[in-house]
């Protein structure tokens, strides 16, 4: 039986979301390559490592997609066409896309 009152998961999971978050803002880089007067941007090493990290993910998730129940096709195809279209943009704009 649960206790009543206030639980403390969803403060924890905020958080340890929160500080994620924060370490992600400090570990970028805010240099760009220079060359003449034309400066190159390119994302960093995190959002390349999450962008193929998100592969295996969806994966998952479509695995999940196939063995759903009755009556949650639509809601769970919806979930994995967007991890679908994630998997696809996200290192799509990590390794192919340059700003200059």
């Amino acid at each position: 039986m649960e206790e009543t009152g206030m639980s403390w998961s969803p403060i924890y999971s905020g958080l340890i979301g929160g500080l994620i978050v924060a370490a992600m803002v400090f570990l970028t880089n805010n240099k760009s390559k220079v060359e003449g007067d034309v400066h190159h941007l390119e994302f960093g090493l995190l959002f390349k490592g999450f962008s193929i990290a998100i592969i295996p993910f969806t994966a998952f998730v479509l695995y999940a997609m196939v063995q759903s129940y009755e009556g949650q096709e639509i809601a769970a195809s919806l979930v994995g066409g967007g991890f679908v279209a994630g998997a696809i943009f996200f290192p799509y704009q990590a390794f192919f896309v340059k700003f200059c």
